[in-house]
C-alpha cells in the first residue's frame, strides 16, 4: 500500500499482522483467557485501524477537489463514521463515486473471500466488546486472520480506487 500525511498504512498492517502472529505463536504456552483477551484487543485494533484508514482515504480524496464545500462535506461525513459498518462504507463510497459503489456491491455479492462478511463480523464484535455485550472470549486467531485479510483487502480496494487519480 503506501503512506501519506503521517499515516503509514504499511507500518500499521505490519503492526497488526505481527500482533496476530505473536498471539498465534504463544497459544500453547499462554493461558486461554489471556489469549482470548489478546484476540479481543487485536480485533478492536483492526476495526479502529479500518476506521482510521477509511477516514484518511476519503478526507484526502475530498481535498483533491478545488471546492472547499466538498472538503467540508467530506470531513463532516467522515467524522460521522464511528464504526465502519458495511452500510456506512457503501454510503461514503456512493457519496464520492456512485459507479464505484455499484462495483463494490457487485464484488460483495460474488464475494469469494468473504470480505463483506468478515468486515461485518469485525465491526459487530468491536461494538459488542466496547459495550460489554455478548459472549466474550469467542474470537480466535483464525477469526483475527480473516478480519485482518478483509481489512487489508478493503483498504487496498478503496485506496487503489480513490488514490488512482480519480478527481472530483
Amino acid at each position: 500500500m503506501k503512506s501519506w500525511d503521517g499515516w503509514d498504512i504499511d507500518a500499521e498492517t505490519n503492526r497488526l499482522s505481527s500482533l496476530i502472529e505473536i498471539i498465534e505463536k504463544n497459544t500453547n504456552q499462554t493461558p486461554a483467557k489471556l489469549i482470548s483477551l489478546s484476540c479481543e484487543r487485536v480485533c478492536i485494533s483492526i476495526c479502529g485501524s479500518l476506521e482510521q484508514g477509511i477516514n484518511k482515504i476519503f478526507t484526502d480524496y475530498a481535498k483533491s477537489s478545488e471546492s472547499q464545500w466538498v472538503v467540508n462535506l467530506a470531513e463532516y461525513r467522515v467524522e460521522q463514521l464511528r464504526n465502519p459498518k458495511i452500510e456506512n462504507i457503501k454510503e461514503l463510497v456512493k457519496l464520492f463515486d456512485p459507479t464505484f459503489e455499484k462495483e463494490l456491491n457487485r464484488a460483495w455479492i460474488n464475494d469469494q473471500d468473504n470480505e463483506k462478511k468478515y468486515i461485518h463480523e469485525l465491526v459487530n464484535k468491536r461494538i459488542s466488546l466496547a459495550h460489554g455485550k455478548g459472549n466474550h472470549g469467542q474470537i480466535t486467531t483464525g477469526d483475527l486472520k480473516n478480519y485482518f485479510k478483509a481489512y487489508e483487502s478493503l483498504l487496498t480496494r478503496l485506496l487503489m480506487h480513490f488514490q488512482r487519480g480519480h478527481n472530483l
